[in-house]
């Protein structure tokens, strides 16, 4: 199983329900869906690839309205760059957003989305 710090909950198919991801070190991510609310999961497997952000660093936050949460890395410095969820496949399924917000001076403990 993943580390607690590893661990993320987001809807990452946009059936309302949060899916769990193991991200790890190196940014990629497992996933399993969650299918019915009710404790039954479906293993998705490698969902995100590396992205060479470290995976403390990773949040997933809905970006763009189509009810996916999309991958977000907090630079220490506040700054973010995201990817957005075209689906969650691994080929083809991320669109690279780039830079969506630049550092504001606060460090990356202190930024929540």
């Amino acid at each position: 199983g993943a580390a607690g710090d590893q661990v993320r909950f987001a809807d990452v198919d946009a059936d309302g329900r949060a899916d769990y991801l193991a991200v790890a070190a190196d940014g990629s991510v497992k996933a399993w869906r969650n299918k019915d609310g009710a404790g039954n999961w479906e293993a998705l497997g490698a969902y995100a690839p590396a992205t060479g952000v470290p995976g403390a660093q990773v949040v997933f936050a809905e970006a763009n309205g189509d009810g996916r949460a999309d991958y977000v890395a907090v630079a220490p410095d506040g700054s973010a760059r995201a990817w957005l969820n075209n689906g969650g496949e691994i080929t083809g399924g991320w669109s690279g957003l780039g830079q969506i917000a630049s550092g504001a001076g606060a460090p990356a403990s202190q930024v929540h989305i």
